[in-house]
């Protein structure tokens, strides 16, 4: 099996800790920094310590949506799908949105979509890069086997510039294995493939399972992010699967149409998280 390019060194370990311990000074972030020879955590021998992040949590973003929506629509919100917007005019005081099958006109104008947003809105459009992510899973593991991935059934990522993110579904009965992020698409298959190799780098006890799903979504980062080091956090979850777009790399904000700034949104927390040190 080929190496990864940017396999796990030292240095960048280093590199995470310098920057938690000025997280810790300046933001007052409530940590706890890993040791690699901590065998809690990550059953894989290639991390080099990490640092566990208490108050950050991962969603499960289809859950999440449906619950929001049927929250709207237990409160007379009507929802239209398969409509597509092709353009907002500010109108006095109020906006016409005007979509593929007719004109709506609202007070309030929010703008929820991520990396799909496309060139509708042109303030987002100098503010979010739209990036691919993939993700596979693994067949059923036998509960000694999935034990020894993950025993502590957390959220993890890690911190490369072409880094992975893992956690076992639900029911701790599989691994899903995410990476190659930002790849333009190509054979699913294929990508696929190499996840399965970067997984079996990390984890050679699961050499010879089978892939049972692989799929891609998109998901978007502000353009400060590809201008620094590469340094990714972990967010725990529920227990629940996480699609990349969400959980990977959430960049969510909330803005009225034609204010002079974003605030973002709350991030949900949940069970204490982790994050392995390298870049």
């Amino acid at each position: 099996m080929r190496p990864l390019r940017r396999r796990p060194l030292p240095a960048h370990h280093d590199k995470l800790v310098k920057e938690f311990e000025a997280r810790v000074r300046h933001l007052g972030e409530e940590i706890e920094f890993i040791p690699a020879s901590e065998p809690f955590e990550v059953g894989s021998t290639r991390y080099h310590g990490g640092v566990r992040i208490i108050e950050n949590a991962s969603i499960q973003p289809a859950r999440h949506y449906q619950a929001m929506r049927r929250r709207a629509e237990a409160v007379g919100a009507r929802v239209v799908g398969h409509t597509e917007v092709t353009g907002i005019v500010r109108e006095d005081r109020d906006f016409e949105v005007h979509t593929a099958r007719g004109t709506v006109r609202a007070r309030d104008v929010l703008i929820a979509t991520n990396g799909y947003s496309g060139r509708l809105s042109p303030w987002i459009a100098r503010r979010l890069a739209p990036i691919n992510a993939y993700m596979i899973a693994t067949e059923p593991l036998s509960d000694n086997l999935a034990k020894s991935v993950l025993p502590a059934h957390r959220t993890y990522n890690d911190n490369r510039r072409s880094g992975n993110y893992m956690q076992l579904s639900p029911d701790g009965k599989r691994l899903l294995f995410g990476g190659r992020t930002g790849r333009l698409p190509s054979s699913l298959r294929q990508l696929a493939g190499d996840l399965y190799r970067e997984m079996v780098f990390f984890f050679p006890q699961l050499e010879g399972v089978k892939v049972a799903h692989a799929w891609t979504g998109r998901c978007a980062a502000t353009g400060i992010i590809f201008r620094a080091p590469a340094s990714m956090t972990a967010c725990t979850t529920r227990s629940d699967i996480a699609s990349p777009a969400m959980r990977w790399r959430r960049i969510s904000a909330s803005r009225r149409l034609g204010a002079s700034s974003a605030k973002p949104m709350p991030t949900p927390s949940s069970r204490r998280t982790i994050s392995r040190g390298f870049r």
